[in-house]
């Protein structure tokens, strides 16, 4: 098997267990509906906000993908941004005042931050209505905002799958969706068995199946509205290892958390600790823009793919948390890997660091 960390989800079958059954719509007061991406399910959600109550003008992180942001443009809705800052934690610069008639709040890479269910509280109060992304805190413990209205979750951050979730507070007003994407599904599918083969140790040219996951990607970008979710997906979380896969992530990540304490002067995370509700989806590191890509390549040398979070685009906003997107750098910790692997990440770190 080859030695890789990071890098596209192939299918793990350790991850799926008969004994296990999980359910999507867990959450008694809301309805819950499976589509193909987050961005499907953040689609839905916007349609039927419209259809509820009419247009509005959102308040939404100014850290954030873009994929979060392109929907709400798509309907040509009024967007507000509330800045996100690193100063030793995430700082949210929000204003309780604002004039928005809905409110996107998340949690970041699998932490769980208190502020975020108190600005639901009271934004509820003011009669805001609640989006809560709950694509990066998806297998956390008690953690959704208990004043959020819609609630969405894309899965295929966590491991190889595609489904997502998209719930209301209520009944949706849109109707669920029929419509599956068989071409798009068929070509990341594919691109998935020859990463699992690669990896398995086949001789595969890596840049065939990576090629195949930039096709697919592109097709989402281009035609993410009204689809449902792969079915086979969808049964396939029924019978995940949520267990196994919080247990692998939390220890992985306070490996990497307790071992970044040697490298401070170069680099910090953006979360001191591993809380009992966090799950990691990352362990986000804070670096001086001007090593940040460097160590990357220095890591992808051997063998390991950090992504960053996220990569700029034109519709991001100008200033605000751009300092933040050109420092951060987002460390594997995922259930692929053990404390192993997070060594072999903490020694190249290291490296980096004796030779700067």
């Amino acid at each position: 098997m080859l030695s890789e960390i990071g890098s596209e989800f192939w299918y793990c079958k350790n991850l799926i267990n008969a004994n296990h059954k999980n359910t999507y719509d867990m959450l008694e007061e809301y309805e819950i509906r499976t589509t193909l991406s987050g961005r499907t399910s953040l689609d839905m959600i916007i349609e039927d906000i419209i259809a509820d109550k009419g247009r509005f003008k959102v308040y939404m992180p100014s850290y954030a993908c873009h994929t979060m942001i392109e929907p709400f443009l798509y309907h040509g809705l009024k967007i507000e941004f509330y800045t996100v800052t690193f100063d030793n934690r995430l700082i949210f610069d929000f204003k309780f005042d604002n004039e928005c008639d809905v409110i996107f709040i998340l949690n970041y890479f699998g932490y769980i931050m208190p502020e975020v269910n108190e600005i639901a509280n009271e934004q509820k109060k003011r009669g805001k209505t609640i989006i809560y992304d709950n694509t990066q805190t998806a297998f956390c413990e008690n953690h959704i905002p208990e004043n959020a209205d819609y609630i969405f979750t894309s899965y295929r951050k966590w491991y190889y799958t595609n489904f997502s979730t998209a719930g209301k507070r209520g009944y949706f007003k849109v109707p669920q969706y029929e419509d599956r994407f068989d071409e798009y599904i068929y070509k990341r599918n594919s691109a998935m068995d020859l990463k699992e083969k690669y990896i398995g140790g086949c001789d595969i040219n890596k840049n065939t199946f990576l090629e195949m996951y930039s096709d697919a990607e592109k097709m989402l970008d281009n035609n993410y509205r009204h689809y449902a979710a792969d079915r086979s997906a969808q049964a396939e979380f029924e019978f995940l290892d949520i267990t196994a896969l919080r247990k692998a992530r939390r220890k992985n990540a306070e490996v990497l958390t307790e071992g970044i304490k040697e490298f401070s002067d170069l680099l910090v995370c953006a979360f001191h600790k591993v809380n009992e509700q966090d799950c990691p989806l990352f362990v986000p590191v804070i670096i001086d823009k001007r090593h940040r890509d460097n160590l990357r390549k220095r890591l992808i040398d051997e063998k390991i793919y950090c992504p960053v979070h996220w990569p700029l685009t034109d519709i991001h906003p100008k200033g605000g948390s751009r300092d933040l997107f050109e420092r951060e750098l987002s460390l594997i910790c995922d259930q692929r890997y053990d404390s192993g692997d997070m060594q072999k990440i903490l020694n190249v770190i290291k490296g980096y660091c004796e030779r700067i």
